[in-house]
């Protein structure tokens, strides 16, 4: 089958049946489906000459974070304290990521990374395992363009041009790519949003990601220019709460 052909079946919209709504905070609905329909489409598209392959896992165990509450007279969000005068921490679950990669002959590999929080008893992770690989698949997926009308701005889209510009030089810094394209205003209101939560470095923002994306997103490095003002909203709306 030529290129131009696989390239544009894998990228055909999702028919409405197959497409599942799941609630987000605030309020908000998600769109998103289920591994097998992305699957589905591959299989048609490369007539099964698809390969997938998880690379690896690790179980990343995040550090306690300040407790915080919400001050009603500053409008900002302060750490609490205990009777001694120590400040309170919080414990977080632990994440699973999963690592995976795909190849479509004629098109290349995509390699991408899914995760999932491993709450509950230990004899219940199994599912967490399969979510994240799931998750995993799905992502390599979307950046050949497969389900990608679902996901819009909140998944990461694989250039082509970046490619060749990896193949030339090497590791390529993302961040300097798209240094034109972020709006400078943006970018400080995200600053003082995370002052206000009292989040003091870019990592810890990852469980505001993932939780603002419902899972799609993993971690502050999937944060772009188009969608930005999204999670800086999603973020006020957890300061006004």
């Amino acid at each position: 089958m030529e290129k131009a052909k696989i390239n544009q079946m894998l990228r055909r919209s999702v028919p409405k049946d197959f497409i599942k709504q799941k609630k987000g905070r605030g309020g908000k609905h998600l769109d998103y489906v289920e591994w097998t329909v992305p699957a589905q489409i591959l299989i048609d598209a490369t007539e099964n000459t698809f390969d997938f392959q998880i690379t690896g896992y690790e179980i990343v165990r995040p550090d306690p974070r300040p407790l915080m509450n919400y001050n009603k007279k500053t409008k900002e969000k302060e750490p609490v304290f205990d009777e001694e005068g120590n400040q309170v921490y919080e414990d977080q679950a632990p994440v699973v990521v999963v690592y995976g990669k795909m190849h479509i002959p004629g098109l290349g590999v995509r390699e991408q990374f899914g995760a999932h929080v491993l709450d509950g008893p230990s004899d219940q992770w199994g599912d967490a395992f399969k979510a994240a690989a799931s998750d995993c698949f799905k992502k390599c997926a979307s950046l050949f363009g497969v389900c990608l009308d679902l996901y819009g701005d909140e998944l990461p889209v694989y250039e082509e041009e970046n490619e060749a510009v990896e193949e030339e030089s090497g590791d390529v810094n993302k961040e300097e790519l798209a240094d034109d394209d972020w709006d400078p205003e943006d970018v400080e209101l995200l600053k003082s949003l995370m002052a206000a939560l009292g989040i003091e470095d870019n990592e810890e923002l990852d469980p505001y990601v993932q939780e603002f994306s419902e899972g799609q997103l993993e971690s502050h490095w999937d944060i772009t220019p188009e969608n930005i003002k999204a999670f800086n909203a999603y973020l006020e709306s957890l300061i006004q709460e």
